[in-house]
C-alpha cells in the first residue's frame, strides 16, 4: 500500500502437505478480496502450498486463479 501497490498475492502453507482448500480458505480468501476492494487493489490469487506427492493433481500447490474462483 505504502509503495502504491495495484494487487496482491496471497500464499500460504499447509504443513500437511495437502494443497486442498478448507471453508476457511475459502472464506479468508473472500474476506481479502474484498478487504482489497475497500482500499483499491486486486486480489490477484492467493495460492496454498503443499507437496506434489499429497496432491491428487501432483501440482503440490492450489490457486485460486487457476481454479477460476478469483
Amino acid at each position: 500500500i505504502r509503495l502504491s501497490a495495484s494487487g496482491i498475492i496471497a500464499v500460504h502453507n499447509h504443513p500437511s502437505g495437502d494443497p486442498a482448500t478448507s471453508r476457511a480458505d475459502i472464506q479468508v480468501t473472500r474476506q481479502l478480496r474484498e478487504s482489497a476492494k475497500v482500499i483499491g487493489i486486486d486480489l490477484l490469487d492467493h495460492i496454498i502450498v503443499g507437496h506434489k506427492k499429497h496432491d491428487p493433481q501432483g501440482l503440490g500447490y492450489y490457486s485460486f486463479n487457476e481454479a477460476g474462483l478469483i
